[in-house]
């Protein structure tokens, strides 16, 4: 039985070096599906044999990339233990000396595997533990391939599609350990700019009015949503064997413009900044992001000055948000 992982990718070069290397010291072979990245994501894989990379020239996300790495991976002889793990994610390092994976093998074939999806916060080296959604999340990460069972088409939003076929998942086994590491909040400007990206993108395949602008930034908001927000520090076990083979998971940069920028940038300009004034993304100075844009030499860009497009009563509607939703959770109840 080998160790397979499925990774879907899109311009991840700032993580993905950290990411591949841990995964390497227990996993067999790495697929990739990449979403025509433009920064150094390639070059990155290039470095280890181990990965293999497939194109993927779809616009949106859907489990139609799931298929397409389960696909590759079946190319494989056998029924393999297979892993769903996004390139901002760690599978904690006790899962190399723990035993847990001859365990996971002895399984059944077709039996998922349930394990806790850990919110490292603003930094490497704590984790979110309070009464948000962030907090004590399970997702279904890997399963003992059946052969037969493939992933039903779904948009998803985004990355919410499933990890694993959901004809398998009523053989489900929750884990205790090990757990999966989700460094996007560690890169807090970078997670930011990614959430207004999603919105704009799922903003464009709606209507493009005021409800479903409301919708969208109802999904969402809990993102930025730091209202009680508590923390504890990351357990050693769960990085220190990562640290021991050279793989340092604490050194995380910043970066002034991100691509998620640039493509709602363009998106600016191809639909007018108005098209957009409801959405929940007027917390980022777009106009100095423009200017970055254009130092780096990008395309499709406006030439005007950007200027926030919202009238008071839109502003004060995103002011409010957490009173507005939490009314909405009283009246529901």
């Amino acid at each position: 039985m080998k160790k397979i992982v499925l990774m879907p990718t899109k311009n991840d070069a700032w993580i993905l070096e950290k990411t591949l290397k841990c995964l390497l010291l227990w996993a067999d072979k790495i697929i990739i599906s990449d979403q025509q990245s433009t920064d150094k994501t390639l070059d990155i894989c290039k470095m280890f044999p181990q990965v293999v990379v497939l194109n993927n020239p779809n616009v949106f996300h859907s489990t139609k990339v799931r298929q397409q790495l389960l696909d590759e991976a079946r190319k494989e002889q056998g029924n393999n233990l297979i892993f769903s793990i996004d390139s901002d994610e760690v599978v904690t390092a006790d899962i190399i000396d723990s035993g847990i994976l001859s365990k996971m093998e002895a399984e059944k074939i077709g039996t998922v595997f349930q394990m806790q999806w850990v919110q490292l916060w603003r930094s490497p080296e704590v984790y979110r533990d309070d009464d948000s959604v962030w907090s004590n999340s399970y997702k279904h990460f890997a399963f003992i391939d059946d052969r037969a069972s493939n992933y039903t088409y779904e948009y998803g939003v985004n990355d919410h599609n499933p990890r694993v076929p959901t004809a398998l998942v009523e053989n489900t086994v929750k884990l205790a350990m090990p757990k999966v590491l989700h460094f996007q909040f560690v890169n807090w400007n970078r997670m930011l700019a990614k959430q207004r990206f999603y919105r704009v993108q799922d903003f464009l395949q709606t209507k493009k009015d005021f409800w479903s602008a409301l919708k969208i930034n109802k999904m969402y908001f809990a993102a930025k949503e730091e209202n009680h927000l508590q923390t504890k520090p990351v357990l050693p076990e769960w990085t220190v064997s990562y640290l021991k083979r050279g793989v340092d998971l604490k050194e995380i940069k910043e970066e002034p413009l991100y691509w998620y920028d640039l493509e709602v940038l363009r998106w600016f300009e191809k639909f007018g900044l108005k098209t957009f004034a409801y959405l929940d993304i007027w917390d980022a100075d777009w106009d100095f992001k423009l200017q970055q844009a254009k130092l780096k030499g990008g395309s499709g860009l406006t030439k005007n000055k950007i200027i926030d497009p919202r009238n008071f009563l839109v502003k004060a509607y995103h002011s409010l948000q957490r009173l507005i939703y939490q009314l909405y959770k009283v009246v529901k109840n």
